[in-house]
């Protein structure tokens, strides 16, 4: 039986989106069944159709989608009882899980001046979808323009009533006993206002939640190698370096395992801290990464033997790879680190290079490293060419035993003499 929902204010009552400016995004959202906000699959029965009633300018608009799904999920879009793509929702995610959505471009559209209906039918029950967004061409490439653009403000209103009795009950357990330790008032005052900024923030510009384009820079082959790092490894703790708007740190934590991340930055930390406070098993600290490596090693360490290493903590002059490389291989004797932006030694990946003259590259690393010995470095086997996203360059260093595990799995890696 076809599942219908329809998002409307009040009964039958139109949504009125009004874009009052051509920079406007107008956003699509639903009432889900999985969760705030999400239609999916339930019990393998979920939405086949969502209507939408908008009212925006006349003009041309880019449609995208904020949806997971791991497998191909087409669906019809129809606008205005017309159908305008038959294959919705085609494009694949990094996975099936709410914390894998990312918003896809999906096509232009015509709309008419005043109410407009957009209706979405799946062929079967629809991916864990989020949200519609319509963003005013403005004559770029389509595929240039994301879901950035800047959203209509709302009108600030005063917290009152329940929602200052709740705001008050929820946060009294957490601020008195800081209060009771000494902590300043000031201080706690604020991480409050960083942490509300970063939610704004977050409201604001959704699809900054993509980082680089997804998990991993969202970048396919690398996704390919790291699932089949996993799978052959079973890691059984997730470590990262420089967790930027913990795009990547999400995309771990949905693995059901510990998560420990860092972030130097306050503005980038408050924006990751906030998007990862569902998933308790995520630990991010503000703080730079040699020293929460350091506290890592000197405790939790203890409880786990296969750590998977993210490093992507080196934006800045102040390169802490190398130091960031010893402190885990001191510690464990089993591990697999995964580097961002490094120079790849056959192709042509982008990699990261400095006002300094540093590079990234086994040139600057090696003499760097108190030792290679017993350390295999290895690197995708595919052209730069087949990646997609930013394309920039992975290196893999691990255990010579546990890199011929990796070699050995089909991982698209190949090792690189030194």
């Amino acid at each position: 039986m076809l599942t219908h929902f329809r998002n409307s204010l009040e009964g039958d009552r139109i949504t009125e989106l009004a874009a009052t400016a051509a920079a406007v995004m107008t956003r699509m959202t639903i009432p889900g069944n999985y969760g705030p906000g999400v239609a999916a699959p339930t019990g393998g029965e979920g939405p086949v159709h969502i209507g939408w009633n908008v009212i925006v300018p006349q003009g041309r608009y880019a449609l995208w989608a904020h949806y997971a799904a791991i497998k191909p999920t087409p669906a019809r879009l129809s606008v205005n009882g017309q159908e305008r793509f038959a294959h919705a929702l085609r494009d694949t995610t990094f996975g099936a899980k709410v914390g894998h959505q990312t918003w896809v471009f999906q096509g232009l559209v015509e709309l008419r001046d005043g109410r407009n209906d957009i209706e979405l039918t799946g062929h079967e029950s629809l991916p864990y979808l989020r949200a519609l967004a319509l963003v005013p061409d403005d004559g770029r490439n389509p595929a240039d323009v994301d879901c950035r653009t800047p959203t209509a403000k709302p009108v600030a209103e005063p917290v009152a009533g329940t929602m200052l009795a709740g705001l008050v009950r929820a946060a009294t357990p957490l601020v008195r006993p800081l209060i009771a330790r000494g902590c300043a008032v000031e201080e706690i005052a604020a991480v409050m206002a960083q942490l509300a900024q970063a939610i704004r923030a977050d409201l604001d510009d959704p699809q900054a939640r993509l980082g680089f384009r997804g998990p991993l820079n969202g970048q396919v082959i690398r996704q390919s190698i790291f699932t089949a790092m996993d799978r052959l490894l079973r890691f059984d703790v997730f470590l990262e370096t420089g967790a930027y708007l913990g795009t990547t740190t999400e995309m771990l934590a949905t693995f059901e395992r510990p998560v420990y991340s860092c972030e130097s930055k306050p503005e980038f930390y408050y924006r990751a801290a906030q998007r990862l406070a569902p998933f308790a098993n995520a630990h991010l600290t503000l703080r730079d990464s040699r020293s929460f490596l350091r506290d890592f090693c000197a405790g939790p360490a203890a409880g786990f033997s296969m750590p998977f290493c993210y490093l992507d903590a080196h934006w800045y002059d102040d390169l802490p790879l190398p130091e960031e490389i010893e402190l885990i291989r001191g510690r464990y004797e089993r591990f697999a680190i995964m580097v961002d932006d490094f120079k790849h030694p056959a192709f042509d990946y982008p990699f990261d290079r400095y006002a300094t003259g540093i590079e990234l590259t086994l040139e600057y690393l090696l003499p760097r490293l108190g030792s290679t010995r017993g350390l295999s470095f290895l690197f995708p086997m595919h052209p730069q060419h087949l990646e997609t996203g930013p394309r920039r360059g992975t290196r893999v260093i691990a255990p010579d035993a546990v890199a011929e595990t990796l070699l050995a799995g089909g991982t698209a890696l190949y090792r690189h003499a030194v």
